[in-house]
């Protein structure tokens, strides 16, 4: 594995260990939400299992509200946000030490775009390689900054609508960028070099592609990178199927039937078996996990099972010991077997969920809407293991947390918030 690489990558590849003080995108350094493990000194431990507003290094009020989550590169902290009803979108960064305002970036957008009040503007989470940072402000496009704030680069990718806006967060591999553009009429898959901003190709994805708008279809995931015996692959869930794109070509190089209409939940990469969610209350499914020879339709040969109704989903979950722990809506937890399906156990640690989980030190970290960060262990049985709070009042967040250094960084719609040891 080429190491310099891969450390700033968002890959996927089963939940292997990765090491580093940094959490540069999203759901961090592989893209699958396992959390660097922490440097022995002066971070032993991992992050908190129970904490209080008495635990807060810093809070930092934000201008806007918004459900990307922070990205932490050496002593900056990254985050977005919007104001005037999506007007002006706002890249932020932050002092990791003490929340200093360092800089902050405004981009005006003047053009329709509608989305829900429960999804505000920008919610796709940048991607940084610690020399520039690459942010995706929908229909207003892809920005690029080093990272003291200046700006690179800005490549304009159209105009997408959909009436609960958009999601997907830009995916860093190399020298390359990658973007899914949707839901709605229009939707897209680009590639982008990432010192340029030029298009290295874009495909149309028209098979997941609304017919009328308002029409409950569509995918807000974030595609994940999949190496299958030096192919490399971009795998997303889209209404109805599975779908490997070459990251190369951008051309659909394997599918998966057994989804439905709506897609939130990103697909959970697996050492053996890939699993895929539908929302809504939709169908899930698992396969196993394609080789550098399987092409094509591969519903017949790697399906090994389908469960045609579920949770409400909107976040992502986790893979550990060979299970998917995974967060629902409604604030169920469900532990499932990746290789059957099978429901191990469920659980309700608090209330309703919309952020995906972290794996932090052997220990799942879930934020439920009201701000309350509950920590699990992963096992045979539900177990919570304690639960933190930024504040003694109630702050809404959709948000996914970065967790590093035994340290845990919360953004809610009203402040971003550093939890833990830190330095």
């Amino acid at each position: 594995m080429r190491a310099i690489r891969w450390v700033v990558a968002a890959v996927v590849l089963g939940g292997g260990t990765v090491t580093g003080g940094n959490w540069p995108g999203w759901r961090g350094p592989n893209g699958d939400g396992v959390a660097p493990a922490p440097r022995p000194q002066p971070f032993p431990g991992g992050p908190p299992m129970s904490w209080g507003p008495e635990e807060v290094r810093w809070r930092q009020k934000l201008p806007g509200p918004g459900n990307s989550s922070p990205v932490v590169w050496g002593e900056r902290v990254f985050v977005t946000c919007a104001e005037e009803k999506g007007k002006r979108r706002g890249t932020l960064c932050f002092g990791r030490d003490d929340g200093k305002l360092l800089w902050e970036r405004w981009v005006p957008f003047a053009g329709k775009e509608p989305t829900h009040q429960t999804n505000p503007y920008c919610s796709a989470t940048p991607v940084t390689d610690g020399e520039r940072l690459i942010v995706s402000h929908g229909s207003a496009g892809i920005f690029c900054y080093d990272l003291s704030g200046k700006l690179l680069w800005e490549t304009p990718v159209g105009t997408y609508t959909h009436i609960w806006g958009n999601a997907s967060s830009p995916v860093l591999d190399g020298d390359h960028v990658y973007q899914h553009m949707g839901p709605g009429l229009l939707v897209k898959m680009f590639c982008l070099d990432k010192r340029s901003g030029k298009i290295v190709w874009e495909k149309r994805l028209k098979g997941a592609e609304a017919k009328e708008e308002g029409q409950f279809f569509g995918s807000w995931a974030t595609p994940v990178l999949l190496e299958r015996g030096g192919k490399r692959d971009l795998v997303l869930p889209l209404p109805g199927r599975l779908v490997g794109f070459e990251a190369r070509t951008g051309e659909e190089a394997w599918w998966c039937e057994g989804l439905t209409d709506l897609c939130y939940v990103d697909a959970h990469v697996g050492k053996e078996a890939i699993v895929a969610m539908s929302g809504f209350r939709g169908a899930a499914l698992g396969m196993r996990r394609p080789g550098p020879g399987d092409s094509g339709d591969l519903t017949a040969t790697h399906r090994v099972w389908q469960v045609k109704r579920n949770q409400q989903r909107i976040g992502s979950g986790v893979i550990a010991g060979g299970r998917l722990y995974m967060p629902n809506e409604p604030g169920v937890v469900q532990a499932i077997d990746i290789k059957t399906g099978e429901e191990v156990w469920k659980g309700k640690p608090g209330g309703a969920i919309w952020s995906s989980a972290i794996l932090a030190h052997g220990r799942i970290h879930i934020v439920d809407r009201t701000g309350v960060t509950h920590v699990l262990a992963p096992g045979d049985e539900f177990k919570k293991l304690g639960e933190g709070r930024v504040t003694g009042e109630v702050e809404r967040t959709h948000a996914t947390p970065a967790i590093i250094d035994g340290e845990i960084y919360v953004r809610t719609w009203e402040a971003l918030y550093r939890v833990g040891k830190g330095k």
